[in-house]
């Protein structure tokens, strides 16, 4: 009888520990990227947030978070910036376009094809934008490979991609309905919704990497007994 008790009393512990978790994260990065003027401490400071949770869904923690976000922070300050700046430069290119075009008279082609098309961009970056940083945090790439990679990921498994495009929209609502959480969860609850649906991608690919790798063994073997 005390266990189903036991159980409901942990599972609230998790639930408000990471609640505390998420809200001192993101505090740390609206202050990281004040620190960095805005447009220079956003991309460290992401990338710091990303790697924290990481590590805590991994039970991978090494200090505290202050001392753990400084650290990530300061390490990959440039990579982080460089990231920053081309996700930075794509968007603004979106939303160019989408100022350009609600500035133009109604024209079919810009309503029926245009239009739709720039939506799929944005999308597409989204993920893009969100797998790089995920990317970063869990493997070691090279700079243009982990938006090669990012791209590859949004395509091959289309579950998670929704589920990032899923998260995202369920942000907005509930930042727009309460926006008193913005403060505290704005950024680093998609950010956890995003590592974790990665986390959880970057298993499966692991898993058929690990796969196509055994049966190349095997294959190998074979032919050298065949010849």
């Amino acid at each position: 009888m005390d266990q189903p008790n036991g159980g409901a009393m942990f599972g609230l512990y998790r639930l408000f520990n990471w609640l505390t978790i998420l809200a001192y994260l993101n505090i740390l990065w609206m202050l990281f990227s004040l620190l960095g003027l805005g447009l220079f401490g956003i991309g460290p400071a992401t990338l710091a947030v990303f790697s924290i949770i990481r590590d805590k869904l991994q039970e991978n923690e090494s200090g505290t978070i202050w001392r753990s976000f400084y650290l990530v922070f300061k390490n990959n300050f440039w990579r982080g910036n460089k990231l920053f700046i081309v996700i930075f430069l794509v968007f603004s290119f979106i939303f160019i376009d989408f100022a350009i075009i609600r500035a133009l008279p109604y024209h079919p082609v810009m309503a029926y094809v245009v239009i739709p098309a720039l939506i799929i961009l944005t999308a597409l970056w989204i993920l893009i934008s969100s797998y790089t940083f995920a990317l970063q945090t869990h493997y070691q790439l090279k700079f243009w490979q982990i938006f090669r990679d990012a791209f590859w990921i949004s395509g091959i498994f289309p579950l998670s991609s929704l589920g990032i495009i899923f998260v995202f929209f369920i942000i907005i609502v509930l930042n727009y309905w309460i926006p008193a959480i913005i403060p505290f969860y704005l950024v680093s609850v998609p950010i956890f919704a995003i590592q974790l649906i990665a986390l959880v991608t970057f298993k499966q690919i692991e898993a058929k990497k690990f796969l196509l790798e055994e049966e190349q063994k095997n294959g190998h073997r074979l032919s050298e007994k065949n010849g």
